[in-house]
């Protein structure tokens, strides 16, 4: 029988029994050892548990993410897997798997691994060779077999992925406004943006100052990743793109969405969200966009025009700004996959 050790961070556990129900599919004759799914007796050494198992491991597979760096146990057992692939005997295969967003270029970075070929975790070709390696004699046929299961099981990981993305993530948010040459007042005078709290933005304006009336104000959000809005829709057709507009002291009775692509920020889409005071949740359904521009969103802009607004000097606050799956049970019970 081939025991195989499983290192992961706690916080990616939400894949783990999905990958164990495909190990035990597709090699039905192994013996797992994973942390989080052992069934360690109170009052055992923990630790020392998880060291006679690695010991005993003739496959380790480590999910390799960003938190699996961030995790001194998990550093602490491919450390002592590769201490024992660099022996005379090689007692041990060592099979990483990549979870995205961390890519190969830096999976194994800096470390002494660095050549070591990783599967990728969202990419069914790749998978299957990985499910091929910890098979036995017969396991191409197995996973032949099953090849459906193992698409399902990648697809089933890069929503996972896609849903704890966060959608802004490395954007620069900025305040314009319809500025003329040689303007009077310098910008952050007439309107000014701020985070002001984890996905919370606070736009100030105040256009009641100037000497003219401006035909926009926006608070832009400038993303250098250009975001792939379609490829959720790979994943869930009821997918959309969220988030609460808080309306301070009812300055605005409306704002514009503009979704802007690639093509030097050529506005794709522009939707206009009525608003009332306070709090209001929108969302916009993503299938109703569903071309190629939406594959290259450059800009999320929350554009304010003079004849949407109650009052010409306000603020607003944007929050929660996400692509949500319609299905939010995703990291929920595994099911039969």
């Amino acid at each position: 029988m081939k025991k195989i050790f499983i290192s992961h961070s706690s916080q990616n556990a939400w894949l783990i029994p999905r990958l164990l129900d495909l190990i035990a599919k597709v090699n039905p004759d192994t013996d797992v050892f994973c942390s989080s799914d052992a069934d360690i007796d109170p009052g055992t050494d923990y630790k020392n548990e998880i060291y006679v198992n690695l010991e005993e491991a003739d496959v380790f597979v480590a999910i390799i993410s960003r938190e699996f760096w961030e995790s001194k146990y998990c550093i602490f057992e491919i450390g002592a897997a590769y201490q024992r692939y660099c022996s005379d005997e090689r007692t041990v295969s060592i099979q990483p798997l990549l979870l995205p967003p961390l890519d190969k270029g830096n999976a194994f970075a800096n470390t002494p691994m660095v050549q070591v070929q990783l599967a990728d975790l969202t990419d069914a070709r790749t998978l299957s060779l990985f499910f091929q390696k910890i098979g036995e004699p017969d396991g191409a046929s197995r996973v032949e077999q099953y090849g459906l299961r193992i698409s399902e099981f990648a697809a089933f990981v890069k929503r996972g992925v896609l849903a704890q993305t966060t959608l802004l993530a490395g954007a620069n948010v900025n305040a314009y406004y319809d500025e003329r040459p040689n303007a009077e007042l310098p910008r952050e005078h007439v309107v000014r943006c701020k985070n002001t709290g984890e996905n919370a933005f606070r736009f100030e304006f105040h256009l009641a100052e100037l000497a003219y009336m401006p035909t926009f104000a926006s608070m832009a959000f400038e993303c250098d990743d250009h975001i792939n809005m379609r490829e959720y829709l790979k994943y869930d057709r009821n997918a959309v793109l969220r988030f609460t507009v808080n309306n301070l002291g009812n300055a605005l009775k409306s704002i514009t969405t503009e979704l802007k692509d690639g093509r030097d920020n050529h506005v794709y889409r522009a939707l206009e969200h009525e608003l009332c005071k306070g709090e209001n949740p929108i969302c916009i359904q993503l299938s109703a966009m569903d071309h190629k521009p939406l594959e290259d969103i450059s800009q999320i802009c929350f554009v304010l025009h003079p004849d949407a607004m109650n009052a010409l000097d306000g603020e607003i606050e944007v929050r929660g700004i996400e692509v949500a799956f319609g299905d939010e049970s995703l990291l929920g019970e595994s099911g039969d996959a």
